[in-house]
C-alpha cells in the first residue's frame, strides 16, 4: 500500500518468508517423512506436501502477473485479502475486511494493524512532558485518536488507511507541503497515559511513529475526555513556522471536560499554568493556531446510534462555538474514516468540490455505499465551503 517512500506489506500477508517464489526447478522440497508414528508422519507428510503446493502456486501467480497487462485486476483473483494501498512516497499492502454497519466491533480492521498497534505500554519517546513537535512543511496534518476501550478498533483502521491518506494527498495534490503528526489520547483523570504525542513525519517513517502509540483502552466512561489536554498541548507546544494551512482532527466518541485543571497540566505536560482553563478558552488558542481548521469526526458513543450521540454533539458544538457546528462531522461507517479526513482537506484546500472528490473515490475503488456515507458525513462541511467560497472567488485558505 502506498509507493516510493511509504510502503509495507500488513494485513493477511505474512511477514515471514515461510513460502517461497523461488522457481519449483531450482527450489529444494521438503521430503517425505520416514521415521515416527503412522499418525505423526501422515501428518508431517499432508503439511509438507501443502506447502509444496502452495510454493509452486505463489510461483505460478507471480509470473502471471508479470504477464498481465492491466495490473489493477492483480487484486480481483492474487492475494485475496490482500490490496496495495497509497502511492507516491508511502505504500504497503493492507488486508481487506468487509465494510461494517455496525460500530464498537473489533471485526473492521486487519490483523496485522492489530499486531503493529499491540504494545502494552507507553513509548518514552510520546510522552508530552516538556517536548515540543515542530513542522517545517506548508500544511502540517494532526490526527489525535480516541485510545479509550470504545475506540480503539478507529486507531487501527487509520492505521491500516495511513498510506491511502498519505499516498491520495499527494497523487491528487490536495496538499503540496505536508506532513503528519498522529497523537493519542485518554483520560487523564484515570488513564496512565491520557496523551501521547508522535513527531511528524512524511512517508514510510510514519509507520514506525504510529507503531509507538499505546492503545491503552480505558477511559472513565462519563461520556468525556480529555481532548482539552491535547488541544493544549497543540495549541502552546507544537511549532509550524512555515504553516499556511495546517489541519486538525479529533477522532473520537466522548466530549471534552468543562475546564482544563492546572494539576493536569503538570502532571502530564510538566508544565505550570496558574489558574484551570475553560475549555471553550483552551479550543478558541488551537482554532487561531490551525487557521480555524480543527474537526471532530465523531463516532456514534460506545458503538450506538443513541440520543447519546446527538447530546455529546450538541457538548462539543458549546465548546468550540455553534458557528463551528459543522466542524463536527458525523463518522457512519467505520472504515470511512479517512476517506471523511480526505475530504475534508480536498474541499477546505479547494482542489476540490464534492462531486470531484466523489470521483476520486470512485477512481480508487470505493463502493457505492461507501462513497454514500461519506457524502452523508461531509454535507454539512460541503455548505459551508460552498459559501466560503462564493464570497471569496480565489478561494479560501482557512473555514
Amino acid at each position: 500500500m502506498g509507493g516510493e517512500t511509504y510502503s509495507r506489506p500488513v494485513g493477511k500477508a505474512s511477514s515471514s518468508n515461510f513460502y517461497s517464489a523461488t522457481p519449483p526447478n531450482k527450489r529444494r522440497y521438503i521430503p517425505l517423512r520416514r521415521s515416527g508414528s503412522l499418525r505423526s508422519r501422515f501428518l508431517g507428510d499432508l503439511r509438507d506436501s501443502m506447502v509444496n503446493a502452495i510454493n509452486d502456486a505463489v510461483y505460478v501467480s507471480e509470473k502471471l502477473m508479470d504477464r498481465l497487462p492491466d495490473k489493477s485486476m492483480i487484486k480481483k483473483w492474487v492475494k485475496p485479502g490482500v490490496i496495495r494501498m497509497g502511492g507516491g512516497s508511502y505504500s504497503r499492502d493492507v488486508g481487506t475486511s468487509s465494510s461494517s454497519g455496525s460500530f464498537y466491533s473489533g471485526g473492521t480492521s486487519s490483523v496485522a494493524s492489530k499486531s503493529a498497534l499491540g504494545r502494552s505500554y507507553a513509548d518514552r519517546s510520546t510522552s508530552p512532558k516538556r517536548k515540543i513537535v515542530t513542522s517545517n512543511k506548508l500544511s502540517p496534518i494532526v490526527i489525535a485518536l480516541d485510545v479509550t476501550g470504545s475506540n480503539i478498533e478507529f486507531a487501527r483502521i487509520v492505521y491500516d488507511k495511513a498510506p491511502m491518506l498519505h499516498g491520495q494527498i499527494e497523487q491528487q495534490g490536495y496538499l503540496k507541503d505536508f506532513d503528519i503528526c498522529f497523537s493519542a489520547i485518554g483520560d487523564a483523570y484515570c488513564d496512565d497515559a491520557p496523551l501521547q504525542v508522535c513527531d511528524f513525519q512524511y512517508g514510510l517513517a510514519l509507520d514506525d511513529e504510529l507503531k509507538k502509540l499505546w492503545l491503552e483502552g480505558h477511559g472513565g466512561g462519563q461520556r468525556m475526555e480529555t481532548y482539552e489536554l491535547g488541544a493544549h498541548y497543540f495549541s502552546k507546544k507544537c511549532k509550524m513556522p512555515k504553516a499556511d494551512m495546517p489541519f486538525m482532527f479529533f477522532i473520537g466518541d466522548e466530549a471534552p471536560y468543562p475546564k482544563l485543571t492546572s494539576g493536569i497540566v503538570s502532571d502530564v505536560m510538566g508544565n505550570t499554568i496558574a489558574n484551570d482553563y475553560a475549555s471553550k478558552k483552551v479550543f478558541q488558542g488551537l482554532f487561531k493556531k490551525f487557521q480555524d481548521n480543527v474537526f471532530f469526526l465523531q463516532n456514534p458513543y460506545c458503538g450506538n446510534r443513541t440520543r447519546d450521540t446527538e447530546e455529546i454533539k450538541e457538548e462539543w458544538i458549546n465548546i468550540v462555538g455553534r458557528e463551528y457546528a459543522e466542524h463536527i462531522i458525523p463518522i457512519t461507517e467505520e472504515k470511512s474514516v479517512i476517506d471523511v479526513i480526505l475530504g475534508t482537506i480536498a474541499m477546505v484546500s479547494n482542489t476540490r468540490d464534492m462531486r470531484q472528490y466523489m470521483g476520486d473515490m470512485e477512481q480508487r475503488g470505493q463502493t457505492s455505499r461507501r462513497r454514500r456515507n461519506v457524502e452523508q458525513s461531509l454535507g454539512g462541511l460541503e455548505a459551508v465551503v460552498a459559501a466560503k467560497a462564493g464570497k471569496k472567488k480565489s478561494g479560501a485558505k482557512r473555514l
